[in-house]
């Protein structure tokens, strides 16, 4: 795919993220129809040419005039949010660093209470190990423990918090 081919295919609204077909790409799709599906996983694909593209990734081309080959962050999480000031190229490690609270977990990612010494321990994964921070009294002093990690080691102000 290039950008020009694209761009004779579809508009992007760099504001909303949004693609809509200004040429018709099968009879059936008019001209002016906003293109795309949403898959279980939450990201907006489009087919072109016969070909899926996550949409992130045709924005990242429509704009910047190459399909990047690393991943793209959306800094708000919203995996359909596709505008272009939301978008971001990114290692993995850097996208793992900008993840919602997992379900299930407590209140803050890296916290929990130890049922065998009733303190609460405070940890992060960074670089692939688990770096322990301690462990506290209290579940506000875990968490603080934490929020200074996540300083630290660079994680993206929103992470571990939710949508």
């Amino acid at each position: 795919m290039t950008q020009t081919r694209l761009k004779e295919m579809m508009d992007y609204d760099r504001n909303t993220g949004v693609f809509t077909w200004i040429q018709k790409p099968c009879r059936n799709i008019p001209i002016g129809k906003i293109a795309g599906y949403k898959k279980d996983t939450g990201y907006i694909s489009i087919d072109i040419d016969k070909k899926t593209y996550p949409a992130h990734h045709l924005a990242w081309l429509f704009e910047y005039g190459y399909l990047p080959p690393e991943q793209i962050d959306h800094f708000d999480r919203v995996r359909n949010n596709n505008a272009i000031d939301n978008l971001s190229l990114c290692s993995n490690q850097k996208n793992q660093m900008n993840k919602s609270k997992l379900k299930g977990e407590n209140k803050f990612n890296g916290v929990y209470w130890n049922k065998r010494d009733s303190m609460w321990l405070a940890q992060v994964t960074y670089k692939r190990k688990q770096i322990y921070l301690g462990q506290y009294k209290t579940e506000q002093e875990a968490v603080e423990a934490r929020k200074e990690a996540n300083l630290k080691y660079g994680f993206h102000e929103n992470h571990g918090k939710d949508l």
